[in-house]
Protein backbone atom coordinates (compact mmCIF):
# COMPACT_ATOMS: atom_id res chain seq x y z
CA UNK A 1 0.00 0.00 0.00
CA UNK A 2 1.25 3.86 -0.87
CA UNK A 3 2.14 5.46 2.04
CA UNK A 4 -0.21 8.34 2.37
CA UNK A 5 -3.41 5.96 1.64
CA UNK A 6 -4.95 7.03 5.24
CA UNK A 7 -4.58 10.97 5.00
CA UNK A 8 -6.87 13.16 3.84
CA UNK A 9 -5.95 15.56 1.06
CA UNK A 10 -6.74 19.13 1.95
CA UNK A 11 -7.50 21.25 -0.96
CA UNK A 12 -4.90 24.45 -1.06
CA UNK A 13 -7.17 27.78 -0.85
CA UNK A 14 -6.12 30.39 -2.81
CA UNK A 15 -4.44 33.71 -1.54
CA UNK A 16 -6.02 36.48 -3.15
CA UNK A 17 -3.57 39.95 -4.14
CA UNK A 18 -5.68 42.96 -2.75
CA UNK A 19 -6.69 44.41 -6.17
CA UNK A 20 -4.83 48.89 -5.81
CA UNK A 21 -7.15 51.27 -8.28
CA UNK A 22 -4.59 52.86 -10.07
CA UNK A 23 -4.52 56.50 -9.19
CA UNK A 24 -3.73 58.83 -12.14
CA UNK A 25 -3.14 62.78 -11.22
CA UNK A 26 -6.07 64.78 -13.50
CA UNK A 27 -4.66 67.01 -15.81
CA UNK A 28 -4.09 71.08 -14.28
CA UNK A 29 -7.08 73.30 -14.88
CA UNK A 30 -6.86 76.47 -17.24
CA UNK A 31 -7.43 79.05 -15.26
CA UNK A 32 -8.44 81.24 -17.77
CA UNK A 33 -10.96 78.77 -18.94
CA UNK A 34 -12.47 78.37 -15.71
CA UNK A 35 -12.67 81.58 -15.48
CA UNK A 36 -14.63 82.44 -18.88
CA UNK A 37 -16.88 79.55 -17.77
CA UNK A 38 -17.98 81.05 -14.19
CA UNK A 39 -18.38 84.68 -16.16
CA UNK A 40 -20.49 82.95 -18.83
CA UNK A 41 -22.56 81.22 -16.20
CA UNK A 42 -23.05 84.70 -14.35
CA UNK A 43 -23.97 86.26 -17.42
CA UNK A 44 -26.76 83.99 -18.50
CA UNK A 45 -28.13 83.93 -14.64
CA UNK A 46 -27.95 88.26 -14.89
CA UNK A 47 -29.88 87.97 -18.53
CA UNK A 48 -32.76 85.46 -16.95
CA UNK A 49 -32.83 87.64 -14.11
CA UNK A 50 -33.51 90.89 -16.14
CA UNK A 51 -35.86 89.06 -18.55
CA UNK A 52 -38.06 88.11 -15.64
CA UNK A 53 -38.12 91.93 -14.46
CA UNK A 54 -38.96 92.88 -18.10
CA UNK A 55 -41.94 90.61 -18.52
CA UNK A 56 -43.16 91.18 -14.75
CA UNK A 57 -42.53 95.11 -15.40
CA UNK A 58 -44.50 94.80 -18.80
CA UNK A 59 -47.27 92.75 -17.75
CA UNK A 60 -48.01 95.50 -14.83
CA UNK A 61 -47.59 98.08 -17.65
CA UNK A 62 -50.05 96.28 -19.49
CA UNK A 63 -52.60 95.91 -16.43
CA UNK A 64 -52.48 99.33 -15.20
CA UNK A 65 -53.03 100.81 -18.64
CA UNK A 66 -55.80 97.96 -19.22
CA UNK A 67 -59.77 98.41 -18.84
CA UNK A 68 -59.41 96.58 -15.64
CA UNK A 69 -57.34 98.95 -13.77
CA UNK A 70 -59.54 102.19 -14.48
CA UNK A 71 -61.89 103.57 -11.87
CA UNK A 72 -65.60 105.40 -12.67
CA UNK A 73 -66.57 107.74 -10.09
CA UNK A 74 -70.31 108.67 -9.08
CA UNK A 75 -71.69 112.14 -7.98
CA UNK A 76 -73.18 110.95 -4.20
CA UNK A 77 -74.25 114.49 -3.33
CA UNK A 78 -75.61 117.41 -5.67
CA UNK A 79 -76.36 120.72 -4.34
CA UNK A 80 -77.46 123.47 -7.10
CA UNK A 81 -75.86 122.96 -10.10
CA UNK A 82 -73.80 120.72 -11.66
CA UNK A 83 -72.46 120.35 -15.31
CA UNK A 84 -70.69 117.94 -17.22
CA UNK A 85 -68.88 116.99 -20.60
CA UNK A 86 -66.70 114.64 -21.66
CA UNK A 87 -64.74 116.05 -24.10
CA UNK A 88 -63.92 120.05 -24.97
CA UNK A 89 -66.30 120.33 -27.75
CA UNK A 90 -68.86 118.86 -26.46
CA UNK A 91 -71.64 120.81 -24.60
CA UNK A 92 -72.41 120.89 -20.94
CA UNK A 93 -74.65 119.16 -20.10
CA UNK A 94 -76.90 118.68 -16.38
CA UNK A 95 -75.67 115.91 -14.25
CA UNK A 96 -77.42 114.68 -11.41
CA UNK A 97 -76.70 112.35 -8.48
CA UNK A 98 -75.69 108.76 -9.11
CA UNK A 99 -74.17 109.53 -12.30
CA UNK A 100 -70.89 107.68 -13.35
CA UNK A 101 -67.98 109.42 -14.97
CA UNK A 102 -64.65 108.26 -16.20
CA UNK A 103 -61.30 109.71 -17.13
CA UNK A 104 -61.16 112.92 -19.27
CA UNK A 105 -64.72 113.77 -17.81
CA UNK A 106 -65.04 117.73 -16.82
CA UNK A 107 -67.60 118.74 -14.02
CA UNK A 108 -68.66 122.13 -13.03
CA UNK A 109 -70.78 123.27 -10.63
CA UNK A 110 -72.98 126.73 -10.66
CA UNK A 111 -73.42 129.58 -8.11
CA UNK A 112 -74.45 128.28 -4.66
CA UNK A 113 -73.65 124.57 -5.52
CA UNK A 114 -71.59 121.94 -4.20
CA UNK A 115 -70.88 118.51 -5.58
CA UNK A 116 -69.49 115.46 -3.79
CA UNK A 117 -67.76 112.91 -6.42
CA UNK A 118 -67.01 109.33 -4.92
CA UNK A 119 -64.29 107.33 -6.31
CA UNK A 120 -64.70 103.52 -6.61
CA UNK A 121 -61.75 103.03 -4.46
CA UNK A 122 -63.36 105.21 -2.05
CA UNK A 123 -61.74 108.29 -1.91
CA UNK A 124 -63.68 111.25 -2.26
CA UNK A 125 -63.68 114.74 -4.64
CA UNK A 126 -65.65 117.82 -3.61
CA UNK A 127 -66.53 120.80 -5.17
CA UNK A 128 -67.70 123.86 -4.10
CA UNK A 129 -69.39 126.72 -5.81
CA UNK A 130 -68.26 127.81 -9.52
CA UNK A 131 -65.68 125.12 -9.47
CA UNK A 132 -64.31 123.58 -12.48
CA UNK A 133 -62.39 119.91 -12.35
CA UNK A 134 -61.43 116.79 -14.96
CA UNK A 135 -60.78 113.94 -13.95
CA UNK A 136 -57.65 113.01 -16.06
CA UNK A 137 -56.19 109.91 -14.48
CA UNK A 138 -58.11 107.40 -12.50
CA UNK A 139 -56.20 104.15 -12.28
CA UNK A 140 -56.24 102.09 -9.33
CA UNK A 141 -52.80 103.11 -7.90
CA UNK A 142 -52.81 106.61 -9.16
CA UNK A 143 -55.72 109.37 -8.90
CA UNK A 144 -55.29 112.77 -10.79
CA UNK A 145 -57.64 115.94 -10.82
CA UNK A 146 -57.39 118.90 -12.33
CA UNK A 147 -58.49 121.91 -10.35
CA UNK A 148 -59.24 124.12 -13.19
CA UNK A 149 -60.64 126.86 -11.11
CA UNK A 150 -62.33 127.13 -7.71
CA UNK A 151 -62.19 125.36 -4.68
CA UNK A 152 -61.47 121.59 -4.41
CA UNK A 153 -61.91 119.37 -1.05
CA UNK A 154 -60.35 115.63 -1.86
CA UNK A 155 -60.38 113.27 1.17
CA UNK A 156 -58.27 110.30 0.06
CA UNK A 157 -59.44 106.99 1.88
CA UNK A 158 -56.09 105.84 2.88
CA UNK A 159 -56.66 101.68 2.77
CA UNK A 160 -56.59 101.56 -1.38
CA UNK A 161 -53.28 102.81 -1.36
CA UNK A 162 -53.49 104.44 -4.06
CA UNK A 163 -51.37 108.06 -4.84
CA UNK A 164 -53.90 111.12 -5.18
CA UNK A 165 -53.12 114.43 -6.72
CA UNK A 166 -54.39 117.50 -7.30
CA UNK A 167 -53.07 119.61 -10.39
CA UNK A 168 -53.90 123.25 -10.05
CA UNK A 169 -51.91 125.00 -12.35
CA UNK A 170 -48.22 123.84 -12.91
CA UNK A 171 -48.30 122.68 -8.98
CA UNK A 172 -49.47 119.45 -7.50
CA UNK A 173 -50.38 118.58 -4.32
CA UNK A 174 -49.61 114.68 -3.56
CA UNK A 175 -50.99 112.61 -0.53
CA UNK A 176 -51.52 108.83 -0.20
CA UNK A 177 -54.06 109.07 3.13
CA UNK A 178 -54.99 112.71 4.16
CA UNK A 179 -58.06 115.34 4.04
CA UNK A 180 -57.26 118.80 2.39
CA UNK A 181 -57.82 121.66 0.24
CA UNK A 182 -57.03 123.03 -2.63
CA UNK A 183 -57.66 126.97 -3.54
CA UNK A 184 -57.30 127.80 -7.23
CA UNK A 185 -59.26 131.16 -7.29
CA UNK A 186 -58.03 134.81 -8.45
CA UNK A 187 -57.14 135.77 -4.61
CA UNK A 188 -56.07 132.47 -3.37
CA UNK A 189 -53.82 129.85 -4.32
CA UNK A 190 -52.54 127.29 -2.11
CA UNK A 191 -53.72 124.62 0.37
CA UNK A 192 -54.86 123.29 3.79
CA UNK A 193 -54.91 120.18 4.98
CA UNK A 194 -56.79 118.79 8.15
CA UNK A 195 -56.07 115.26 8.32
CA UNK A 196 -52.93 113.57 7.68
CA UNK A 197 -50.50 115.08 5.45
CA UNK A 198 -49.28 116.36 1.67
CA UNK A 199 -46.73 116.86 -0.40
CA UNK A 200 -46.61 120.29 -2.38
CA UNK A 201 -44.49 119.73 -5.99
CA UNK A 202 -43.75 123.00 -7.60
CA UNK A 203 -41.16 122.86 -10.57
CA UNK A 204 -37.96 123.92 -9.82
CA UNK A 205 -38.71 124.00 -5.95
CA UNK A 206 -37.78 121.06 -3.30
CA UNK A 207 -41.29 119.37 -2.11
CA UNK A 208 -43.23 120.83 0.66
CA UNK A 209 -44.72 118.52 3.41
CA UNK A 210 -47.89 120.56 4.62
CA UNK A 211 -49.38 118.78 7.94
CA UNK A 212 -52.58 118.36 9.58
CA UNK A 213 -53.86 121.57 10.89
CA UNK A 214 -51.48 124.12 8.58
CA UNK A 215 -51.62 126.02 5.48
CA UNK A 216 -49.33 126.80 2.60
CA UNK A 217 -50.68 129.56 0.40
CA UNK A 218 -48.39 130.27 -2.85
CA UNK A 219 -50.72 133.20 -3.71
CA UNK A 220 -53.11 135.24 -1.18
CA UNK A 221 -53.96 138.74 -1.84
CA UNK A 222 -55.30 139.38 1.96
CA UNK A 223 -51.79 138.50 2.99
CA UNK A 224 -48.92 138.53 0.95
CA UNK A 225 -45.84 138.55 3.87
CA UNK A 226 -47.19 134.60 4.38
CA UNK A 227 -47.57 133.46 0.55
CA UNK A 228 -44.88 130.49 0.28
CA UNK A 229 -45.14 129.68 4.12
CA UNK A 230 -46.31 127.07 5.72
CA UNK A 231 -48.88 128.49 8.73
CA UNK A 232 -50.98 126.92 11.30
CA UNK A 233 -54.84 127.45 10.43
CA UNK A 234 -57.39 129.29 12.82
CA UNK A 235 -59.94 126.95 14.36
CA UNK A 236 -62.15 130.61 14.28
CA UNK A 237 -61.61 130.38 10.37
CA UNK A 238 -62.67 126.69 9.39
CA UNK A 239 -66.03 127.07 11.68
CA UNK A 240 -66.96 130.41 10.11
CA UNK A 241 -66.27 129.01 6.63
CA UNK A 242 -69.51 126.90 5.11
CA UNK A 243 -67.80 124.63 2.67
CA UNK A 244 -65.63 123.12 5.71
CA UNK A 245 -68.38 122.99 8.39
CA UNK A 246 -70.24 120.77 5.07
CA UNK A 247 -67.22 118.94 4.18
CA UNK A 248 -67.13 118.35 7.69
CA UNK A 249 -70.83 117.37 7.93
CA UNK A 250 -69.82 114.66 4.89
CA UNK A 251 -66.85 113.71 6.78
CA UNK A 252 -68.61 112.17 9.81
CA UNK A 253 -70.66 109.72 7.31
CA UNK A 254 -67.80 107.58 6.37
CA UNK A 255 -64.57 109.03 7.83
CA UNK A 256 -65.99 110.20 11.64
CA UNK A 257 -62.40 108.92 13.26
CA UNK A 258 -60.36 110.61 10.49
CA UNK A 259 -61.53 114.32 10.65
CA UNK A 260 -58.14 115.94 12.43
CA UNK A 261 -58.69 119.50 12.76
CA UNK A 262 -62.37 119.16 11.47
CA UNK A 263 -63.40 117.42 14.63
CA UNK A 264 -65.49 119.59 15.96
CA UNK A 265 -66.41 123.06 14.14
CA UNK A 266 -70.43 123.72 16.27
CA UNK A 267 -70.15 126.09 18.39
CA UNK A 268 -72.07 125.07 21.69
CA UNK A 269 -75.67 126.25 21.71
CA UNK A 270 -77.28 128.14 24.92
CA UNK A 271 -80.12 127.98 26.06
CA UNK A 272 -81.29 130.88 28.64
CA UNK A 273 -84.27 129.59 30.40
CA UNK A 274 -84.96 132.80 32.47
CA UNK A 275 -84.75 135.85 32.40
CA UNK A 276 -86.39 137.04 28.74
CA UNK A 277 -84.41 139.64 27.11
CA UNK A 278 -86.80 142.78 27.47
CA UNK A 279 -87.11 141.83 31.31
CA UNK A 280 -88.37 144.92 33.59
CA UNK A 281 -87.59 144.93 36.84
CA UNK A 282 -87.33 147.10 40.10
CA UNK A 283 -84.57 144.84 41.80
CA UNK A 284 -81.29 145.48 42.25
CA UNK A 285 -80.29 142.23 40.93
CA UNK A 286 -81.61 139.22 38.72
CA UNK A 287 -80.80 135.77 38.47
CA UNK A 288 -79.54 134.02 35.18
CA UNK A 289 -80.09 130.79 34.38
CA UNK A 290 -79.51 127.72 31.32
CA UNK A 291 -78.71 125.29 29.46
CA UNK A 292 -75.17 124.96 27.59
CA UNK A 293 -73.44 121.87 26.33
CA UNK A 294 -71.52 119.62 28.62
CA UNK A 295 -67.71 120.72 29.37
CA UNK A 296 -68.16 123.97 27.98
CA UNK A 297 -66.44 127.46 29.72
CA UNK A 298 -69.55 129.97 30.66
CA UNK A 299 -68.90 133.75 31.26
CA UNK A 300 -71.98 135.91 32.42
CA UNK A 301 -70.65 139.66 31.23
CA UNK A 302 -66.95 138.37 31.38
CA UNK A 303 -67.65 136.27 34.77
CA UNK A 304 -66.83 133.14 34.80
CA UNK A 305 -70.01 130.83 36.18
CA UNK A 306 -69.80 127.25 36.84
CA UNK A 307 -71.31 124.44 34.19
CA UNK A 308 -72.83 121.99 36.48
CA UNK A 309 -73.47 119.10 34.29
CA UNK A 310 -74.94 121.42 31.26
CA UNK A 311 -76.82 123.94 33.51
CA UNK A 312 -75.26 126.78 34.66
CA UNK A 313 -76.85 129.78 37.13
CA UNK A 314 -75.50 133.27 38.57
CA UNK A 315 -76.94 136.56 39.98
CA UNK A 316 -76.43 139.56 38.30
CA UNK A 317 -76.92 143.08 39.53
CA UNK A 318 -78.59 145.70 37.78
CA UNK A 319 -78.10 149.03 37.16
CA UNK A 320 -80.73 151.51 36.77
CA UNK A 321 -82.09 151.77 33.08
CA UNK A 322 -81.00 149.37 30.67
CA UNK A 323 -78.96 146.79 31.23
CA UNK A 324 -77.53 144.21 29.03
CA UNK A 325 -75.99 140.97 29.89
CA UNK A 326 -73.90 138.71 27.47
CA UNK A 327 -73.83 135.23 28.37
CA UNK A 328 -70.63 133.26 26.15
CA UNK A 329 -69.66 129.84 25.84
CA UNK A 330 -66.41 128.39 24.45
CA UNK A 331 -65.78 124.40 24.11
CA UNK A 332 -62.67 122.79 24.16
CA UNK A 333 -62.13 123.01 20.29
CA UNK A 334 -62.28 126.80 20.32
CA UNK A 335 -65.84 126.97 19.03
CA UNK A 336 -67.49 130.02 20.49
CA UNK A 337 -70.91 131.28 21.09
CA UNK A 338 -72.72 134.73 22.58
CA UNK A 339 -76.15 135.27 23.88
CA UNK A 340 -77.44 138.94 24.59
CA UNK A 341 -80.41 139.83 26.75
CA UNK A 342 -81.59 143.51 27.34
CA UNK A 343 -82.57 143.75 31.44
CA UNK A 344 -84.22 146.85 32.52
CA UNK A 345 -84.42 148.09 35.87
CA UNK A 346 -86.92 151.02 36.36
CA UNK A 347 -86.12 153.95 38.94
CA UNK A 348 -87.86 154.43 41.93
CA UNK A 349 -90.13 157.32 42.72
CA UNK A 350 -89.58 159.40 45.19
CA UNK A 351 -91.89 158.33 47.51
CA UNK A 352 -91.39 155.00 47.25
CA UNK A 353 -87.50 155.14 47.55
CA UNK A 354 -88.42 156.69 50.79
CA UNK A 355 -90.68 154.17 51.70
CA UNK A 356 -87.78 151.68 50.98
CA UNK A 357 -85.29 153.55 53.13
Amino acid sequence: MRANAGRTRTPKQKTQTPKFRRLTASPPKNPVLAKLTANRKVRVVSIFSVLIVLIVALGWWGWSNSSLSRLSATTVVVKGTLEYRLADDDPWERAREGMSFGEGAQLRTGDDSRANIRIANGSEIRMNSSTTIVLVKLARQRILVEDSSGDVYARVAGKSKHTFYIRAGKVEYRSTNAAYRVLQTTEKSGTEVYYGQISVLQPGMPTTNVGQGERLYLKDSTATDLEGKVATLAHADLAADSFIVWNSEQDRKRFEDKLGALFDLTAPEIEIIKPTSGTITDAGTIEVTGRVEKGAVVLVNDRSVTNNNGRFSTLVTLNEGENTVVVGASDPAGNASTQRLTITRQSLAPEENSTHQ
